[in-house]
């Protein structure tokens, strides 16, 4: 998290990419450093830094936590806020299609990643917002 991230009164404004490959789901297990919910799984994404436009956080995230490049302009963006929590994130969720890189290369924040249907993600340890996330997939 920076000092640029944007916040508004509690409220973290984030993006987060739904990427799928043969029916499964791009999940990411964060470090055991981690200091919110480490060992957690979560899909990726992250902060949009202030003046940043969605498209470009997106992309920015994504490529920095899986070393993919995804399209905003392919994605479809989901109504989604994270469960209460403190602090709270406001998670702008888009599917989006892979259009470069085959192989994830993970960042320091993440420590292991693996596709999996959105049921079998129900069966892992999920950060809140990511179980929230799956739930509302499932509906």
């Amino acid at each position: 998290m920076t000092a640029t991230a944007s916040k508004l009164e509690g409220v973290f404004l984030s993006v987060r990419a739904v990427i799928s490959r043969s029916g499964k789901l791009l999940l990411l297990q964060r470090n055991a450093s981690h200091n919110r919910n480490p060992n957690h799984w979560e899909v990726p994404g992250g902060l949009i830094e202030i003046g940043e436009p969605l498209d470009v956080a997106l992309k920015r995230e994504v490529k920095e936590e899986t070393g993919l490049m995804v399209s905003p302009r392919l994605a479809n963006p989901l109504t989604f806020i994270g469960p209460p929590a403190k602090p709270r994130y406001l998670e702008l969720v888009y599917r989006c299609k892979r259009v470069r890189g085959e192989k994830v290369i993970l960042s320091d924040e993440h420590q292991a990643f693996r596709w999996a249907t959105v049921e079998e993600t129900l069966d892992l340890e999920l950060t809140p917002t990511a179980r929230a996330l799956m739930e509302f997939l499932l509906k």
